[in-house]
């Protein structure tokens, strides 16, 4: 840390000079079912592009465009990025979904609000997740952090696809802007156009101000609708490409979610309860289409229970603490992880 230290006060011009990567500065890292043909590569599940030897200047650049000459095939970016700042090392870490279209690609990152993103950048790593996915490497840029700019990455999460990735999924998640929750600046946006309403003469007839209220809330309301409808569709063409695969991260619960997948569809189930932690249950929902996860407050004759919660069936009843979940229940298969009954809702 000292010679870093040492070196960025040696070298102030040299350490902050480089605001980009270009392609031919990315190692390609040596993952199982990954090869390189030319300057291509070409991968199952998982590639790692890690930047050589390059200091980026944090301190003034906040913004940063990562564009791929071609993609595809890809549904998840990971970006880490280590950062040096006041003598000590933090990684920032952040997320973007990708359509596995063929053709070029940009993803944007706004890093204003992130502490650590300060003093000098070195070891950036992108890991991108896909299935029968290829890519060419990229040319990353730091940009600074204009107000314009970042209006136009907040826009461009917003309509990005719904996200298919860690321990929940198909988790739709609201973008933020400055740490501003989306709710909270949707309620200050309808404000602003009230007021400016109130503000304007030809509405001072209170008959006038209602309908142009009326109008001014179904006109944002149905922008929203139809811009998430529109992120909503974005994620067909990556289900469609997932090829069979439950999600880009099923992790551990893979081979549960293709047991269960196969229990059902063996069954003919179409809806069933799940009873279990919510994580799971958003975790399972894609995995287990096309039958349909209904809620505990519509009973189905179907359930999966996870094991852990001590699920037994005692007097003709299947009961978990005391609650009774089925009458006349019995247990279809299951794995190690969860069961599977079948009886009629209490």
């Amino acid at each position: 840390m000292r010679l870093l230290s040492g070196a960025m006060l040696f070298f102030p011009f040299h350490a902050f000079a480089a605001t980009e990567i270009l392609p031919g500065q990315w190692e390609i890292g040596g993952l199982p079912g990954q090869r390189l043909e030319g300057n291509r590569v070409y991968f199952d599940k998982a590639a790692v592009f890690t930047s050589r030897s390059v200091f980026l200047d944090l301190h003034k650049n906040k913004t940063a465009s990562i564009l791929f000459p071609e993609l595809e095939g890809v549904f998840l970016l990971k970006i880490e990025v280590e950062c040096f700042f006041q003598n000590r090392s933090e990684k920032v870490i952040e997320f973007a979904t990708l359509s596995p279209g063929k053709g070029l690609q940009r993803v944007r990152f706004d890093f204003t609000n992130k502490a650590s993103w300060n003093g000098v950048g070195k070891n950036v790593e992108l890991k991108l997740i896909g299935k029968q996915a290829q890519a060419v490497p990229p040319r990353l840029t730091l940009e600074s952090s204009t107000l314009s700019t970042r209006l136009a990455i907040f826009a461009e999460n917003w309509i990005r696809p719904v996200q298919l990735k860690g321990l929940v999924t198909n988790l739709f998640r609201w973008p933020e802007f400055s740490d501003i929750p989306t709710t909270i600046a949707l309620a200050a946006l309808w404000l602003a156009g009230f007021f400016v309403l109130l503000l304007l003469p030809r509405y001072k007839d209170r008959q006038r101000l209602a309908k142009a209220v009326v109008i001014w809330s179904l006109a944002l309301w149905i922008t929203i609708d139809l811009s998430q409808k529109w992120a909503a569709w974005g994620t067909l063409e990556r289900v469609r490409a997932m090829n069979g695969h439950f999600s880009d991260a099923l992790g551990f619960l893979e081979s549960d979610a293709r047991a269960l997948s196969a229990i059902l569809k063996k069954n003919g189930v179409k809806r069933l309860n799940f009873l279990g932690s919510g994580e799971n249950s958003a975790y399972l929902r894609f995995a287990m289409l096309p039958a349909r996860l209904e809620p505990e407050s519509s009973p189905e004759r179907i359930v999966i229970c996870e094991r852990g919660l001590d699920p037994m069936i005692s007097k003709d009843l299947l009961t978990i603490g005391g609650r009774v979940i089925l009458k006349s229940p019995a247990e279809l298969e299951g794995t190690d992880l969860f069961a599977v009954y079948s009886g009629d809702p209490p």
